[in-house]
C-alpha cells in the first residue's frame, strides 16, 4: 500500500522541539544535532511493514540528503523533493520526472522568476534562497508582511504562496504535493494512497488521499476519503494508525 508522508513535524522534529523519552538523531548540520525521530518512530519504520513509504517534501536536494542515511535504513527507496518537482530513486534524480516537471511548470516558472526579481528589486536579495528552477523562499522575521506582499504581487493562478514560522515560499501552482502524489501513483500503477501531513503545504496531498492522516484541529481541507485527525505526538500517532490500517486491510510485511 502506497504511503506518502511529509517529513518535518510529521516524521522528524527539530532540536528546538521538546521531546520526552528516547530519541534517535537523524540529521546534523556542521556537526551539530539538528533533527530527531522518537524511539517509537525509529522502531516502526525500521521494521518490515506493508507500506511503500515515499517522503514528499518541500526540502531541496541538499536538505534531503542530510537525512539520506537514516531514511535508507528505513528502506525508503524513493523520495519526492522540491514539493514533488523532483523524484529521487535510491538517491539518484529521475531525469524523466524532472523534465516532465519542467514542461508542466514552464509558464509558471516565468512568473516565479518575475516575482522573485520584483521582490529583490524592492527588498534586496540577501534573504532570498533560490532553489532553482522550481521554487524560492524568503527568510524573514516579518512573515505576515512578506506574505501579504507576495499575495499582492504574484499571479494566484500560477504561483502558490505558503508560509511557516520563519519563511515565505513561492512555488509553481502545478508543483503541489497533491499533483506529485497523483503523478507517482499513476506512473507506478497504484490504485490509491494514504498520506500524512501537518501543514498547509500538505493540504493538496491530503485532499487527494484515500486515507488522510493529520493532527487534531487541522482545518482548511476536506478529504476525498477517510480523514483521521490524530491527537498527541503526531509522528508517533501516525505509526499507531498505520499499524491499525495494516491489520484492517490484512496487509503483510514486505
Amino acid at each position: 500500500m502506497l504511503f506518502f508522508t511529509d517529513i518535518d513535524n510529521t516524521v522528524i522534529y527539530s532540536h528546538r522541539h521538546p521531546h520526552e523519552g528516547p530519541a534517535v538523531w537523524v540529521e546534523a548540520i556542521n556537526g551539530k544535532k539538528q533533527s530527531y525521530v522518537s524511539e517509537r518512530v525509529f522502531q516502526f519504520y525500521s521494521a518490515k511493514n506493508p507500506f511503500r513509504t515515499v517522503p514528499l517534501t518541500t526540502r531541496a536536494l541538499r536538505q534531503y540528503l542530510r537525512l539520506w542515511d537514516s531514511f535508507a535504513a528505513f528502506g525508503w527507496e524513493d523520495a519526492l523533493i522540491y514539493n514533488g518537482a523532483v523524484l529521487l530513486r535510491n538517491g539518484t534524480e529521475d531525469a524523466a520526472w524532472t523534465q516532465e516537471s519542467l514542461e508542466i511548470s514552464r509558464e509558471e516558472r516565468r512568473e516565479l522568476m518575475r516575482v522573485r526579481s520584483a521582490f529583490e528589486g524592492v527588498f534586496g536579495a540577501r534573504d532570498v534562497v533560490a532553489e532553482t528552477p522550481f521554487l524560492f523562499y524568503v527568510k524573514t522575521d516579518a512573515v505576515p508582511e512578506v506574505m501579504a506582499w507576495f499575495l499582492r504581487e504574484a499571479d494566484p493562478a500560477k504561483i502558490r504562496i505558503l508560509r511557516n514560522s520563519r519563511r515565505v515560499y513561492c512555488i509553481p501552482a502545478t508543483m503541489s504535493k497533491g499533483a506529485a502524489a497523483e503523478r507517482y501513483r499513476q506512473r507506478f500503477g497504484y490504485d490509491g494512497f494514504i498520506a500524512a501531513g501537518d501543514s498547509e503545504f500538505d493540504i493538496s496531498m491530503l485532499e487527494k488521499a484515500d486515507i488522510a492522516l493529520c493532527p487534531a484541529g487541522m482545518s482548511g481541507f476536506a478529504a476525498r476519503g477517510r480523514k483521521l485527525a490524530l491527537s498527541g505526538v503526531f509522528a508517533d500517532r501516525i505509526c499507531d494508525e498505520l499499524e491499525k490500517l495494516a491489520a484492517e486491510f490484512a496487509l503483510n510485511p514486505a
